[in-house]
């Protein structure tokens, strides 16, 4: 079982690489209608409290993450345990007035999978370092 208590470092990855996974996502759910071969949801007590208020399933959580643009970027988790760690991208949306923070990471098999580790309602201030013309340009 996946451990959730993990020390992660933050960082802010620059434009590119966030155009660049955002275009991975839609590739991703491009490539391959199939949900359960696309998407894997960790279902934490949050996560599916934060759903079911949301009247959300999977297809719901799949357009939030198509819909998801450079300026909802917030930041990127790297588990400092590993030497090679996958990363976390952190990404915050507004749905029904409420901020959601979204986590989730590309699993890199055959076929490439988006792993969402978390949707709830943020708990904490979102930092978003490419709103209102912050950060360079790509």
């Amino acid at each position: 079982m996946e451990c959730f208590n993990i020390k992660h470092h933050n960082i802010v990855s620059d434009r590119r690489e966030i155009h660049d996974i955002l275009k991975s996502i839609h590739s991703i759910f491009d490539k391959n209608s199939n949900i359960d071969e696309t998407l894997q949801f960790i279902a934490t007590v949050k996560n599916k409290n934060t759903i079911i208020d949301l009247s959300f399933d999977e297809t719901d959580i799949v357009q939030t993450l198509l819909s998801l643009n450079i300026e909802d970027y917030s930041e990127t988790l790297l588990d400092n345990r590993d030497s090679d760690p996958p990363k976390l991208y952190v990404f915050g949306k507004t749905i029904q007035n409420m901020e959601v923070y979204i986590k989730f990471k590309i699993k890199e098999t055959q076929n490439k999978m988006i792993i969402c580790v978390s949707f709830h309602y943020s708990e904490h201030t979102m930092n978003y370092p490419y709103r209102n013309g912050k950060g360079r340009s790509i």
